[in-house]
């Protein structure tokens, strides 16, 4: 291969890298119909880290007793309407999904124009060095 094509199928490798990194990210409208502005929903971040680490991640399972798809309970940001929201979420460590303990649900309120933020508090209490983990976890809601 000469350098020229090269170079192309870098640029093309590097635009695929950018389009999935900015689809991987992607906000998930939880209500049907077009999407609202900002002022009339509300948001949920379940960032990729936090109390546990890097590498680690709260997913949201299910909203309202309505599961989602495997693609769309990764997204780091769900948009909410207003008003009362039963949420189901399971940490994800390293990757893999944490069977102990597995599901927890928790009812939120959502005000439009607010933005809420879902951390995992772990209890590492169980847990001796080179054990799996066996420690409880919980759900912490805050407003941002």
């Amino acid at each position: 291969m000469n350098a020229v094509k090269i170079s192309q199928h870098l640029t093309i490798v590097f635009i695929l890298f950018i389009v999935i990194g900015l689809f991987g990210c992607a906000t998930y409208q939880s209500y049907s119909g077009k999407a609202l502005p900002r002022e009339m929903i509300g948001l949920l971040e379940c960032p990729g880290s936090g109390a546990l680490g890097s590498g680690n991640k709260l997913i949201v399972i299910a909203i309202d007793g309505e599961k989602l798809h495997a693609h769309h309970s990764t997204n780091d940001t769900i948009e909410l309407l207003p008003g009362l929201h039963n949420i189901t979420f399971a940490p994800y460590i390293s990757g893999f999904r944490v069977v102990s303990g597995g599901e927890l649900s928790k009812s939120i309120w959502v005000t439009a124009g607010h933005t809420y933020l879902a951390e995992i508090i772990f209890s590492e209490n169980n847990r001796k060095p080179g054990e799996s983990l066996t420690g409880t976890w919980m759900i912490k809601v805050t407003e941002k």
